[in-house]
């Protein structure tokens, strides 16, 4: 990347990566007015969507999360061409350090049981890892634009919840970015514990009339 990025005729400093993610990579930028975070997608090839076609497909499911009034960051520009997407930038704490610092409120978890339950009413499912939700302003932000058609197997209370529950886990992969704290070794699949399981129903128990 340049460490500059023109964005509607005015010029945006690249200040730094946010995140790396499965198909791209994460910038905020700013014009010291405004920051934005800017996506740049990778060339890499997935066995359900080609590289050419992953920007489209952002900005499609970027349609359907505004349109079925999922909290998101806005999009403000886009390049097809140079495959980019500029978003609005939510400052707040990102969901894994409010989990590894185990300060996870009632607020919090009502909100995303909230958010869980308008993806599931449209037969979706949204990327559930912590990183991709933040905290702001008492708000609970999805700040990814991520959605795939509902399977049991990857939804929020039989894969997702799982990262939500290991404050441990979190923190220690934060302090030494080893994920084996957060999944079974070489997988994306969460840890899961008896205790994991026991909270796991009282949460379900306590905000399932959200779902």
């Amino acid at each position: 990347m340049n460490k500059f990025i023109s964005i509607k005729n005015e010029n945006y400093k690249i200040i730094k990566i946010l995140d790396t993610g499965k198909s791209g990579s994460s910038y905020l930028i700013s014009n010291d007015k405004i920051k934005y975070v800017l996506k740049e997608f990778r060339k890499i090839e997935y066995s359900y969507i080609k590289f050419e076609e992953l920007l489209s497909k952002e900005l499609s499911s970027y349609k359907v999360l505004k349109s079925i009034e999922i909290p998101i960051p806005n999009l403000i520009d886009y390049n097809e061409e140079e495959k980019y997407l500029v978003k609005e930038y939510i400052e707040g704490k990102i969901a894994t350090e409010l989990i590894a610092e185990n300060i996870l409120n009632e607020n919090i978890l009502k909100q995303l049981f909230q958010i869980v339950k308008i993806a599931y009413a449209n037969s979706l499912n949204i990327d559930y890892y912590p990183k991709n939700f933040v905290y702001n302003n008492k708000r609970l932000y999805y700040i990814d634009y991520e959605i795939q058609p509902f399977t049991k197997e990857w939804n929020f209370e039989n894969w997702g919840i799982y990262y939500w529950l290991n404050s441990e886990g979190f923190a220690k992969y934060l302090k030494e970015n080893n994920p084996d704290y957060i999944n079974y070794q070489n997988t994306f699949k969460p840890i899961v514990t008896d205790e994991f399981s026991k909270v796991r129903s009282n949460w379900l128990s306590k905000f399932g009339n959200e779902l």
